[in-house]
């Protein structure tokens, strides 16, 4: 399990969602307050934010836990995007302490979180998942994680998705489907709070109709025009669900300057909801 946050919009810095708000992922590193399984998350943490007009994402993770990572106020300070995603981590297997199983995990324009476990994942869920890979899905795993094999489906359907806006969400339902189907008939446990992030080229006319669009507006999210156009589209897609067991939190905030999702409310503001479980929520940003 973990705590991960996440923000897309006109610009924000790091530190709000690492350590700048009350309830930030370094408080909630070690005194989270609505976390299963666990007591506390000290192994390992990680960033991905992404630079104008780029579709690819930075990333930066850590093994030692965030409290104890100095690099962190640095980074929350300078590091200032459009879109960002953080966690800190508390590792199931306690033997998987490992930057390659520390989150956010990337693909190209993809930047991926999962909250939550896969049981029984080594026992049987793993081999049956990776026989379903392609090539390149497959490459993608670096470590031996549930989180990071949810990640390689989510490749795999995102590449054999359509490009367009939809591609995202096509990818993360499609990724959820299969590791779902696999854990019942593993007869297991799935618990899933997931986020995923993908940058591509825009379409100008789309751009056109969405300006003056709001964050998270509609059931299925909405638009954010983030104002001037580099020609880049921004899309985040988080989801909760559940097989044998109830998902890990998840709350969602739409704002003026953008939309945040956070394991726990990062503060005591108004307008934190819990997001529903089942289908993914969509939310563009065209900057």
């Amino acid at each position: 399990m973990c705590r991960m946050a996440g923000y897309v919009g006109t610009g924000s810095k790091l530190r709000a969602l690492v350590d700048g708000s009350p309830h930030g992922l370094e408080r909630q590193s070690w005194a989270p307050r609505e976390m299963q399984g666990a007591v506390v998350n000290a192994d390992g943490w990680g960033c991905a934010w992404y630079l104008r007009g780029e579709l690819e994402p930075c990333v930066y993770r850590s093994s030692l836990p965030i409290w104890a990572d100095a690099n962190r106020f640095g980074l929350g300070r300078t590091i200032s995007s459009s879109c960002l995603m953080a966690a800190v981590r508390s590792a199931t297997d306690p033997l998987s302490h490992a930057l390659a199983n520390t989150q956010p995990f990337v693909h190209g324009p993809l930047c991926f979180l999962h909250n939550g476990y896969v049981k029984p994942f080594r026992e049987s869920i793993q081999r049956r998942l990776r026989r379903s890979l392609g090539d390149e899905a497959y490459a993608c795993v670096r470590g031996e994680t549930d989180s990071e094999h949810y990640f390689a489906l989510v490749v795999d359907e995102w590449l054999r998705a359509e490009p367009g806006e939809r591609r995202a969400a096509v990818a993360l339902e499609g990724a959820t489907r299969r590791l779902l189907a696999l854990t019942e008939e593993a007869g297991g446990v799935a618990l899933i709070a997931a986020a995923l992030v993908e940058r591509a080229v825009s379409d100008p006319l789309a751009v056109r109709e969405s300006e003056g669009a709001t964050p998270g507006e509609g059931p299925a999210g909405g638009s954010v025009d983030a104002g001037a156009n580099d020609g880049v589209r921004t899309s985040l897609v988080v989801q909760r669900i559940a097989v044998g067991g109830s998902p890990p939190s998840l709350y969602v905030r739409s704002a003026a300057d953008g939309w945040t999702f956070a394991s726990e409310p990062l503060d005591l503001e108004t307008g934190w909801a819990p997001l529903e479980v089942g289908a993914p929520r969509v939310v563009h940003v065209r900057a």
